[in-house]
């Protein structure tokens, strides 16, 4: 029998929606996974595994799927906003930074019924082909450690690659979801600038020209 963490996600979304598997067997099956394999790995950042817990419990209850991904497992990118969960965009200044406001991919994700169940690394504010910062990483290959993941969406392509999420979501100005995407053996979706809107920011630091995407396993 395939294993929850090896199931696509959208095979994933499926099962759950139809009531043959629990959004709770799916999240405590990945993160079993992160508690396995990130400690070599360092795809993420933060883990927020309450929270995933109780939102999992929502979908269970709820009569009927609220969205595409009801109920299941995903991670963000360290660089997009997050209510509630601490957002370090990479960077030592931002280490104790927690938003008030989620980004409105991440509003968008949560209504689709997405479980968020962390945060994954990315140079620090997205700026590098490595992925790696003063607060965590290097990021590894899931193939070979000795290897970089690529940037600056590295996190969230391991994460994938090595199934602890079905799906993940980056940022991607000059190939930051694409190059980890091809490093790691997934694949990647970069939409057309201005498909995903980015709300104008007042604070530090805009990633408004940085359009979203999304990092999906093959």
């Amino acid at each position: 029998m395939t294993s929850i963490c090896e199931l696509s996600a959208t095979t994933l979304a499926r099962a759950i929606a139809k009531g043959e598997l629990s959004s709770r067997d799916a999240v405590e099956a990945h993160l079993a996974r992160i508690a396995d394999r990130d400690p070599q790995l360092a795809a993420f950042v933060t883990v927020d595994a309450e929270s995933a817990r109780r939102a999992a419990e929502i979908c269970d209850g709820a009569s009927a799927p609220v969205g595409p991904l009801h109920g299941v497992p995903v991670a963000i990118k360290d660089l997009t906003d997050t209510a509630g969960l601490a957002t370090t965009y990479g960077s030592v200044l931002f280490r104790d930074h927690v938003p008030a406001e989620d980004d409105l991919v991440v509003a968008r994700l949560r209504r689709a019924g997405a479980v968020i169940l962390g945060k994954t690394n990315t140079p620090e504010f997205g700026f590098g082909a490595v992925c790696t910062n003063k607060l965590c990483g290097p990021t590894r290959n899931p193939v070979d450690t000795a290897l970089t993941s690529g940037g600056s969406s590295g996190g969230s392509a391991v994460a994938v690659a090595a199934g602890m999420v079905p799906l993940a979501h980056g940022t991607d100005f000059g190939g930051s979801v694409r190059t980890p995407a091809s490093f790691c053996d997934v694949a990647s979706i970069r939409p057309t600038p201005g498909r995903i809107p980015s709300p104008r920011r007042t604070c530090w630091p805009p990633t408004v020209s940085s359009p979203a995407a999304l990092t999906i396993s093959n």
